[in-house]
């Protein structure tokens, strides 16, 4: 589960002895209580549940509401200021928030939408509701319960472990319910259905509902009709599109949608002359018609971007879990050939032929390379790498299902090693067995120069396109820009609120001079490949490569899609019994590949994830305490506080980039303070990290050159 879905356990697990200092305090009778969810939300005592509240996803909500029989949901606006909050409700329609909400609702959730048991309802533009409120009742007994106060219907509002305060009062069989009961019905009374009917319709005669299944024609013109019917074009003035192009997010997709719809807007309307206020009106039915072109190509910058740049394109179907291959568009962004299912089961043979040239594939870095003392470990490497691959048109899926942090997942894998590495060549062998394409090497993969251009690394993260991004030679300076659209910022932005489909980067880097921030270690996923290929061999090994790259296919790929499709539409667990390991469902069906094939699964075979920056960090600064051991001055245990080293890098290194790297591969945990070039660590844990004696070893050297006191 993701940050946004519910864990039904997790509010009471984190109460406390006092629930008054209960981040989300309950009173219920007047008095302060430890109540559970499961309990304030009875599904069993209640049936039926109207509530008016700000709601993030729509798996959150379908597992919130599952137990009800009848529910009605309005969905308010979470921004105060009112013309931010129009500029939101303006940006979800245009942006047909509304399908993408019911593309990802679980299929038992669809089919309440359909049954009518479950109304999801959303405020016409002109209104902004900001009410958080939730009533329960039973249609035999007619008990009833009002649930008021600060708290949306998400998990950070239900979730006592996470540091935010809210407070929720609680009234059973109370007069206040009818009062309540004629204000929702009031607030119903001026919203709308959130999910299109038309999208509902298309669903019902059993046609597929994926934003994929609308050409970018189709989609333009359903926008167009929105702008119609819901009268939002005449809503808008300069005040209100300003707030929109000026708008303020830590997501980037918002941030990019948000700006997308202020140029529909401005495209689809013009002022009203004579109009000293600035108000928008909406252009007639010929003006719109000469307006398409414009708004079509604001709402597919990315996928020119991606047609510019050959990408292969799959997308995730949340109806029936399947993934689908999406062909190449016309120049003037129109479909040529209509999605296909990607998943298809393979032979016993076909198997079995494809994990052959895998073994090949790998067989080649050991085979062709001058260093083979750790030929088993670079193998292993190589070989998670392309686990990783498979895995790679699912992270989202695996980040939503997270019962941790989102960035525990991370949405990039970084090949590290020197030049003639193979790195390059392990890009152009995952795309052919990703995508089944035959192409000239270089043609797999995307060069860093191709995007290094300003916001189209974020661009391409934007899309529905779960097929990874193959990028070649990024260098180690993105890792660690400054800026926006780089580096640090980009990367837990990027890692921080991708929630729904997103496709992830495999990307190689030059080892030389790499390190990164400690925010970004922990969203990335590092592998370093550092044999290289001798030079004698090259001839054969080019030849090697050649033969193997011609034998390879796409059939064991998409029959690990077609794996990976049942297990999550009969609702598995996709962790299994170890969650920290997020390729673990990846390695037991490659365990079973091999079982298949009747093959010995080989000694390189990766059993869990590697910490290669982390474990290069330490090597690092192992190296700098043996070199330099008397200048890190120890000072003992005192009282409650723990033994330290204080060092001065800069008298220990070569300069202030040198310092920067050191600092960069130290684990955050260990560190104490940092004061320019001071650096103060705890002693106890380096060591132990570093892999040296004791610091009690230490004690003893400090006292026998203070006369052993």
């Amino acid at each position: 589960m993701g940050m946004e879905q519910i864990d039904m356990f997790s509010f009471v697990d984190n109460l406390n002895k006092d629930p008054i200092i209960n981040t989300t305090c309950v009173v219920m009778d007047g008095e302060c209580k430890d109540v559970a969810w499961n309990e304030l939300f009875d599904a069993e005592k209640y049936d039926q549940l109207m509530c008016v509240t700000y709601v993030s996803s729509a798996s959150f909500l379908s597992r919130a509401i599952d137990k009800f029989k009848n529910v009605k949901v309005i969905i308010g606006i979470e921004k105060a200021d009112v013309r931010k909050a129009i500029a939101e409700s303006i940006n979800a329609r245009v942006m047909q928030e509304g399908t993408k909400f019911f593309e990802e609702l679980p299929d038992t959730g669809k089919d309440k939408l359909i049954e009518r048991s479950l109304e999801v309802r959303y405020s016409k533009t002109e209104y902004i509701i900001h009410s958080k409120l939730y009533l329960l009742s039973n249609s035999e007994s007619g008990e009833n319960r009002l649930i008021f106060g600060s708290a949306n219907l998400t998990n950070t509002a239900f979730n006592n472990a996470v540091h935010q305060y809210e407070d929720i009062m609680v009234f059973d069989n109370n007069l206040m319910f009818d009062i309540y009961k004629k204000r929702f019905q009031h607030i119903y009374s001026i919203t709308e259905d959130y999910v299109p009917g038309e999208v509902i319709n298309k669903y019902k005669e059993g046609k597929l509902i994926s934003m994929v299944d609308f050409t970018p024609e189709e989609r333009t013109e359903e926008i167009i009709e929105i702008l119609k019917k819901e009268n939002i074009v005449p809503v808008c003035n300069e005040t209100i599109l300003k707030c929109v192009q000026e708008a303020q997010s830590e997501n980037e997709k918002e941030i990019t949608e948000t700006k997308a719809t202020f140029e529909v807007i401005v495209a689809a309307g013009k002022k009203k002359r004579g109009d000293k206020n600035g108000n928008y009106t909406i252009k007639n039915a010929q003006e719109l018609e000469s307006s398409k072109g414009k708004i079509i190509d604001i709402l597919f910058r990315h996928t020119k971007t991606e047609m510019n740049m050959q990408r292969f394109s799959l997308t995730f179907n949340d109806t029936d879990k399947k993934q689908y291959i999406i062909f190449p568009k016309n120049d003037d962004c129109t479909e040529a050939r209509a999605p296909e299912v990607f998943d298809r089961k393979a032979t016993r043979e076909e198997i079995r032929s494809s994990m052959e040239n895998l073994m090949q594939f790998l067989m080649a870095y050991k085979k062709f390379v001058s260093d083979t003392e750790d030929g088993d470990e670079n193998l292993s490497r190589i070989l998670e790498a392309i686990m990783y691959a498979f895995a790679s048109a699912y992270i989202f899926k695996l980040r939503q299902e997270n019962t941790g942090s989102k960035s525990d997942i991370p949405i990039m894998l970084v090949i590290g090693g020197r030049a003639a590495s193979g790195k390059s060549n392990l890009l152009a062998y995952i795309d052919r067995i990703l995508s089944g394409r035959q192409l000239l090497v270089e043609q797999h993969y995307i060069q860093y120069k191709q995007i290094e251009k300003r916001d189209t690394v974020g661009e391409l993260f934007m899309t529905d396109n779960t097929y990874p991004l193959l990028v070649d030679e990024v260098p180690p300076a993105f890792f660690n820009s400054k800026s926006t659209n780089k580096g640090e910022e980009l990367i837990k932005y990027l890692s921080n609120t991708l929630d729904s489909k997103h496709p992830v980067m495999i990307c190689t880097t030059n080892t030389g001079g790499f390190s990164i921030p400690a925010q970004v270690a922990r969203r990335i996923y590092f592998l370093k490949v550092d044999a290289c290929f001798n030079e004698k061999y090259k001839s054969e090994a080019n030849a090697y490569y050649e033969d193997v790259m011609a034998n390879a296919s796409n059939i064991l790929f998409r029959d690990f899609c077609s794996k990976m499709g049942e297990l999550i539409k009969t609702n598995s667990n996709l962790f299994g019994d170890d969650s920290a390991d997020y390729l673990g469902i990846v390695r037991k069906i490659f365990r079973e590949y091999f079982i298949i094939s009747e093959m010995e699964i080989p000694k390189c075979f990766p059993n869990q994830l590697y910490r290669d920056y982390e474990y290069r960090g330490k090597n690092m600064w192992k190296t700098l305490y043996q070199q330099t051991k008397d200048r890190f001055v120890y000072s003992p245990k005192k009282g409650e506080k723990e033994a330290t080293f204080t060092l001065n890098l800069k008298d220990m290194t070569t300069g202030v980039k040198d310092v920067q790297v050191y600092m960069n591969y130290l684990r955050q945990d260990i560190l104490v303070e940092e004061a320019g070039m001071y650096v103060v660590l705890k002693a106890e844990a380096f060591c132990d990290w570093i892999g040296v004696k004791n610091v009690s070893w230490l004690e003893r050297m400090r006292r026998k050159r203070i006369g052993g006191k």
